[in-house]
């Protein structure tokens, strides 16, 4: 620090200059010119090219009851539309909880939580409610097709199959069971599929950014409506292979 009257180098803490004599007290309408003046900023956190001084969250203190300018504003997953309450530093007011560090994401709970979200999108608040679910109701496998869930709905599409051609006087009843089983449990399936998809995700790249992460989540999830066809494209290649092999054998 310098004494404002000779600008001597003097000791944080003393009280008059010793060169001069000259009081280093601050009045409250005075401030000195490497603390944080509004309109004089070089960069966020400078002052004339000098750095503020931080404080307990590594941010620049406020002088003269003037925030320093904002750190870059939060990049929050598309599905939340709204931006929280801002606080002085242009960050949510959560930010600054205890003087613990700043997280994007405390608002909306642990940053797993978030990463859930994205993978399910906009209707991850059905899915974590649970209970009956009329999609897998009136589509039935192809709705676990339509949400990625492909294990599940092969083996179903395969024990469909093997009913039908070994067990045909059964097919009807394991039908209606299938399709009663999936109403009731598909959202709790899902949820079991997400989190595991999640928790792999973060264990295989557990050096991405947040945003990154995000990003994965948000291409791995989701829905497919061409997954939805498969079975009868599948179905028709089948055909075709076979008649053209019944054909050839003829």
């Amino acid at each position: 620090m310098n004494c404002p009257k000779c600008g001597s180098n003097v000791g944080n803490g003393e009280l008059f200059c010793k060169a001069c004599g000259s009081s280093l007290q601050v009045s409250n309408n005075v401030v000195p010119n490497n603390m944080n003046v509004p309109g004089q900023y070089t960069q966020p956190g400078y002052v004339n090219n000098v750095q503020a001084p931080m404080n307990g969250v590594q941010q620049p203190q406020m002088y003269n009851n003037q925030p320093t300018p904002s750190a870059p504003p939060v990049v929050l997953p598309p599905i939340y539309s709204q931006q929280p309450p801002m606080n002085a530093y242009n960050q949510p007011q959560y930010a600054y909880n205890n003087a613990q560090a700043y997280n994007p994401y405390q608002q909306y709970g642990s940053f797993e939580d978030i990463l859930i979200d994205t993978y399910i999108g906009t209707n991850s608040a059905d899915f974590k409610r649970g209970g009956f679910s009329i999609a897998a109701f009136f589509l039935g496998v192809f709705y676990l097709l339509y949400r990625k869930m492909w294990t599940l709905a092969i083996s179903i599409i395969l024990v469909s199959m093997i009913v039908t051609i070994f067990l045909p006087e059964l097919s009807f009843i394991i039908s209606i069971g299938i399709t009663i089983y999936l109403s009731v449990s598909t959202k709790s399936l899902y949820m079991k599929h997400v989190k595991t998809k999640v928790n792999q995700i973060m264990q295989s790249n557990s050096s991405m950014a947040n945003e990154q992460l995000l990003l994965v989540c948000s291409q791995k999830g989701g829905t497919s409506i061409l997954a939805v066809f498969s079975p009868v494209i599948i179905l028709f290649v089948l055909g075709f292979v076979l008649g053209i092999l019944s054909y050839i054998l003829s």
